[in-house]
C-alpha cells in the first residue's frame, strides 16, 4: 500500500508473500485464487505492492465505482505495458465520448447483421473437424480457426500473415503482470506480432467496409483524432482474439468433461447463450482487471488508501460460494450476473461481438454433435493473465 503504511496493511488486510504470478499459481489458478479468497475479502501481496481483491461483492462494487477506483493507473503500469492507451485506460469524460461513438459498431443489431457470415465459418469448421477421426484440439482445431477467419473479415485485415496476431495479443496480456523471465521472453517471441500489427493496421492497408476502415472513417469526420483512431484498431485487435478463443475453448473443455451439460445442450441448442456465459464464470479468459484507488475509502469492509493498486480477481469472485452455489460445478442452467466481461462504465465493450461468436460455435456444435468428451489432458496457457487452455484434447461423436 504505497510501500509505506505497513500497520495499516498488517493491522486490516491479511499479508502475503506469495506470489500469484507464479506458474504454479497461473496454472493451477482455480485453486490458488479460492485459497485466496479464503484468506478474507483482501490480500496485500508484498512482493508486488498489490492488493487483491477475490470476493464477488467487493470485485463487483469496486468495478462500478470508476471515481474511486480509477482504469488510468493499475499493478504493473509501467514503461513496457503494451495496452493500447485509450478507452480502457480512460476515464469520463474521455471514456464516455469514445465508447459512445464506437457502440454504433456493437449493438445487438449490428452484431446480428454479421451472424449469418459467423455461422458459415462456424459450419465450415466443424465439417472439418467432424471429417478428422480420432482426437481434436478443442483450441488449435475449433476455437482458434473460427475466431481467426472470422473476426479478421469483421474488422476488415490484410489475409497474409493473420497468425501472428496471436502474439500480439499474448504479448499484451502479459503485460498484465510482473516483469518475469517469461514475460521478457514472451516479449521477445512476439516481435513479428507487434510487427504485423504496425505494418497492416494502417488506413491504407485495411479493407474498405471494415470495422478498422469505419474506425478511420470517424476521423474523417471529425469524431475522433487519427492518433485515437489508430489506438482504437489496435484496442480492438488486442481484446478481440485471444480473450475470445480463450472463452471458446474454456467452455468446450468444460462442457466436454461435464457430459450431462453437453446433453443438455445438444437437446436444446438455444441454451447455447448460457452455456457461453456459464463458462465466463467458470473459466473466464481474463483473470484480473488492475484499478488505482484515487482517494481513501472503505469498500465492503475492506480499507484502502489512495494510490493503492489493486487487482480484482475475476476467476476468483466468480466461483465465490457467497455469491453462487455450488460454484466448482459447471451448470449451464444456472442464473448469472456474470462480471466476466467487467462491470460498470469499463465492462467489455465488444462483449456483443464475444457473445455472438460463442454462441453461433456453440449452437452449431451442438445441433451436429451428439457427445464430445475429453481425449486426455489439457495444458494451460502461461500467461500473466489469459486464462486459456494451449491444448484440450477431446472427440467429437457426429449426432
Amino acid at each position: 500500500m504505497n510501500g509505506t503504511d505497513t500497520g495499516f496493511v498488517r493491522g486490516h488486510i491479511p499479508t502475503s508473500p506469495a506470489d500469484p504470478f507464479s506458474v504454479d499459481s497461473i496454472i493451477n489458478a482455480q485453486r490458488e485464487d479460492g485459497a485466496l479468497r479464503e484468506q478474507g475479502p483482501a490480500v496485500y501481496f508484498t512482493r508486488h505492492d498489490m492488493i487483491g481483491i477475490f470476493r464477488y461483492d467487493a470485485v463487483k462494487a469496486i468495478l462500478g465505482d470508476w471515481r474511486g477506483f480509477s482504469s488510468k493507473d493499475r499493478p504493473f503500469n509501467d514503461a513496457m505495458n503494451a495496452v493500447p492507451q485509450i478507452l480502457v485506460t480512460d476515464d469520463p469524460p474521455e471514456h464516455g465520448r469514445i465508447r459512445a461513438i464506437l457502440m454504433q459498431f456493437f449493438t445487438p443489431v449490428q452484431m446480428q447483421a454479421v451472424r449469418d457470415q459467423f455461422v458459415v465459418v462456424a459450419e465450415r469448421i466443424v465439417d472439418q473437424a467432424l471429417a478428422c477421426e480420432g482426437t481434436l484440439d478443442a483450441v488449435s482445431d475449433i476455437a482458434r480457426p473460427f475466431i481467426m477467419d472470422a473476426f479478421p473479415d469483421m474488422l476488415g485485415l490484410p489475409d497474409n500473415g493473420r497468425s501472428d496476431l496471436l502474439m500480439f495479443g499474448e504479448a499484451i496480456f502479459n503485460g498484465v503482470g510482473p516483469r518475469t523471465e517469461f514475460f521478457y521472453d514472451s516479449m521477445k517471441r512476439c516481435e513479428p506480432g507487434f510487427r504485423w500489427v504496425t505494418e497492416n493496421t494502417t488506413r491504407d492497408k485495411v479493407k474498405p467496409g471494415g470495422l478498422a476502415a469505419r474506425t478511420y472513417e470517424l476521423a474523417d469526420k471529425g469524431q475522433i483524432s487519427d492518433e485515437e483512431a489508430d489506438l482504437l484498431v489496435k484496442t480492438m485487435l488486442g481484446a478481440g482474439f485471444d480473450t475470445t478463443i480463450a472463452s471458446i475453448g474454456n467452455c468446450l473443455y468444460a462442457l466436454a468433461a461435464n457430459p450431462d451439460q453437453w446433453a443438455l445442450l445438444h437437446n436444446d441448442p438455444t441454451l447455447a447463450k448460457k452455456a457461453f456465459e456459464e463458462a465466463m464464470r467458470f473459466d473466464p479468459p481474463a483473470r484480473m482487471m488492475g484499478r488505482v484507488v484515487t482517494e481513501n475509502a472503505v469498500v465492503q469492509g475492506i480499507p484502502f488508501h489512495k494510490g493503492d493498486k489493486i487487482g480484482l480477481f475475476l476467476n476468483a469472485a466468480g466461483r465465490d460460494p457467497a455469491r453462487y452455489d455450488n460454484p466448482e460445478q459447471f451448470d449451464i442452467m444456472r442464473k448469472l450476473a456474470n462480471i466476466g466481461f467487467g462491470s460498470g462504465i469499463h465492462q467489455c465493450l465488444g462483449q456483443a461481438l464475444a457473445r455472438l461468436e460463442g454462441e453461433v460455435m456453440l449452437s452449431v456444435l451442438a445441433r451436429r454433435v451428439k457427445q464430445i468428451e475429453p481425449a486426455g489432458p489439457g495444458e494451460r496457457l502461461i500467461n500473466n493473465n489469459i486464462q486459456a487452455w494451449t491444448k484440450a484434447p477431446v472427440r467429437l461423436h457426429a449426432a
